[in-house]
């Protein structure tokens, strides 16, 4: 067999026959809790087990790595970037792109890597510290405490271990440890040395100084909120809070480590580690948060995590729009890396529902400190946006289709407290009319536009269709739980809502129930290729081709997902605290390549996909006619991301994917 695909160099991806598997569902923002810096660049690990690699520490990409519990730690020791995590999972790399598994001889969380004396070694739960000399094989070390190990450093040639109920432990050589005891009884999280001074730094604000990595005295931070770690450089101590406040999140200077000025990090989520490189402090944190700083008091956000709740998310112009919560707009050109924006920064309004039309995008929302009163705000980019309608009536989703945009939601008698289903209309998704009550229902949540006819669902089981989005037909009642998503694949409607009900019609006007097994509500629906996808709470995912059949898929988490789309080989599904899941429809026999958008001169990423049975080699070509090898990856590392060239006279490149062996 080889088939084969070509990737040509203005960013179309051309992949082969019909979909036959819509399986593996991926973090594409998970938090990352630890970075380390060697020869040109920078590694950083995730809470998904990903690594991803910078030669600037501002640009990132994702290494080719088969999905493992966390990575907790990563260090580069003696040539060889090596990273740590739960479970006892160890990997290690020479240049940060191509990692292998290696065997720790352990299942308990490994949390700390370090090295001295030509060994590495990492640290974890109950005391335990493991070394190698050749990264292969590992030994047990006797420490003589039970607490969990946080983090291992290499100061003046003594490696100390710092960890749970002030545990402070040195070696001169990774095999025999001594415990100091003098590290007061909170949990440590890091350790660094500077200006003569040894510095710790842990839980409830604990920071501790020491001449000698003995003898420790307790300094006051400032804070009593909990130390995420430390690093020493450009003469300044610099210690990451846990925590965030309006002004941004909050990290500690000292230029002696006695003595500790609060800062800001603007603009950044929670940060969890720090390295100093290159003469740059470099944060990084959830959400994939990256900042740095050449002295720890005024900071830069590169790349900014997302942590507000995501609600709705389309396809429009090349790239995945995501909304949700305090303005909220997230978009990517991959469904895989992500940029943060906004729809306004002066206001907090929350949107619920985006949508697509022929030349503008349209997210329905409600206004900030207003629950029921609502927005729509419209765009033509998806980067800058306009306020086009606000009411005292709450909107949840929007729709187009016949030339109209359709938005559904609710009215509130402020005097009464009833609730009514409203509907707004537009032709051009600028100038919008209503809204029109529709008394017979309490709420309108979801709207879609299929086979010539407008259908949307609501509160109660109500079920209405139009072919204008003006004059509505109800259709026969058959459920009376709560209708949250409507959407079509060919001529099949399908309805999801609370308690796991999903309702399917070839009409929109004869309903019938099927089995979705499951209790969580559905909160969205997508469809396409042949498949539809519906998400909700508790991280439930259920994929159907008919719309009849459903199977459950695994998310990897209990996150409640509120929006799903599909574009490309790609459906994404958002939710509470900006979880992004990633998904791509793969034929079994098949591989792809993938590249978002047309690249500039220089390097450049794409995806490659395909079975998990097979090795998949990846070739380049000048000019379609001669084709060199870029490389190979087995199918488990599927979706692998891989860094691509532009010629060096700057003429493009080709790639192509081809099925190598099974």
């Amino acid at each position: 067999m080889n088939r084969h695909v070509v990737l040509a160099p203005l960013g179309v991806a051309l992949w082969l026959g019909p979909v036959q598997a819509q399986q593996r569902w991926f973090v594409a923002n998970p938090d990352v809790l630890a970075i380390a810096q060697g020869y040109d660049r920078y590694v950083a690990v995730d809470a998904a087990g990903g690594v991803r690699v910078s030669l600037d520490g501002r640009s990132w990409h994702r290494a080719p790595c088969p999905p493992t519990p966390p990575l907790r730690a990563v260090a580069h020791c003696y040539g060889l970037f090596v990273a740590a995590g739960d479970q006892g999972t160890l990997r290690t790399s020479i240049d940060g792109w191509t990692w292998y598994t290696q065997n720790s001889s352990t299942d308990v969380d490994l949390r700390a890597v370090g090295a001295i004396a030509s060994r590495l070694v990492v640290a974890g739960e109950i005391g335990r510290i493991r070394s190698s000399e050749d990264s292969i094989s590992w030994t047990l070390r006797s420490t003589g405490t039970k607490s969990g190990l946080n983090a291992l450093a290499n100061l003046n040639n003594v490696l100390y271990a710092v960890g749970d109920a002030g545990t402070v432990l040195r070696s001169t050589n990774g095999m025999a440890w001594t415990d100091t005891g003098a590290g007061g009884n909170k949990n440590l999280r890091g350790i660094a040395y500077g200006n003569g001074t040894y510095v710790a730094v842990g839980t409830a604000g604990y920071i501790g100084a020491s001449p000698n990595g003995v003898n420790w005295d307790s300094q006051a931070s400032s804070a009593s909120m909990d130390l995420n770690g430390i690093a020493v450089g450009a003469g300044v101590f610099v210690a990451l809070g846990s925590e965030s406040t309006s002004s941004g999140h909050v990290v500690h200077t000292s230029p002696d480590g006695r003595n500790w000025t609060l800062r800001h990090v603007v603009g950044a989520e929670t940060l969890r580690a720090i390295t100093m490189a290159n003469g740059r402090f470099s944060a990084v944190g959830d959400g994939g948060v990256v900042a740095d700083s050449t002295d720890g008091i005024r900071w830069t956000v590169h790349v900014h995590g997302i942590r507000s709740w995501l609600r709705g998310i389309t396809h429009f112009n090349g790239r995945f729009v995501a909304v949700g919560d305090a303005g909220l707009v997230a978009t990517s050109d991959d469904a895989l890396d992500w940029t943060l924006r906004h729809s306004d920064p002066n206001t907090r309004n929350s949107f619920y529902g985006v949508t697509t039309g022929p030349d503008a995008i349209v997210a329905a929302g409600r206004q900030a400190g207003m629950p029921t009163g609502g927005v729509l705000i419209r765009s033509t980019d998806a980067l800058q946006w306009e306020v086009v309608h606000a009411s005292n009536c709450g909107l949840n989703r929007v729709a187009h289709g016949n030339g109209r945009w359709v938005a559904v939601g609710l009215q509130r008698n402020p005097a009464t407290g009833s609730v009514h289903g409203v509907v707004n209309t537009s032709p051009d998704g600028f100038s919008w009319s209503g809204p029109v009550v529709r008394p017979e229902t309490t709420e309108l949540n979801d709207i879609t536009f299929a086979n010539g006819r407008f259908v949307m669902v609501g509160n109660g089981g109500a079920v209405f269709t139009s072919p204008d989005g003006s004059n509505w037909t109800r259709a026969p009642g058959v459920t009376e739980a709560n209708l949250l998503a409507v959407v079509a694949l060919g001529q099949r409607l399908v309805a999801g809502g609370d308690g796991g009900t999903l309702l399917t019609s070839t009409d929109g006007l004869a309903w019938q129930p099927v089995a979705s097994g499951t209790p969580c509500r559905i909160a969205a629906l997508a469809a396409r290729d042949g498949w539809i996808v519906g998400v909700g709470d508790a991280g439930t995912i259920l994929a159907s081709r008919d719309g009849l059949a459903w199977e459950p898929r695994a998310s990897g988490g209990l996150a409640r997902l509120s929006g799903v789309g599909a574009a490309g080989p790609y459906f994404v599904a958002v939710g509470e605290q900006g979880m992004i899941l990633t998904s791509i429809i793969q034929q079994p026999n098949e591989v792809g390549l993938v590249l978002p958008s047309a690249p500039d001169k220089g390097p450049f990423v794409f995806t490659a996909f395909g079975p998990p049975d097979v090795v998949v080699a990846i070739e380049a070509s000048p000019d379609l006619e001669t084709w060199y090898s870029f490389g190979q990856v087995p199918g488990s590392l599927l979706p692998a991301r891989m860094l691509g060239h532009n010629h060096a006279s700057g003429a493009a490149m080709f790639y192509r994917a081809k099925i190598l062996s099974r």
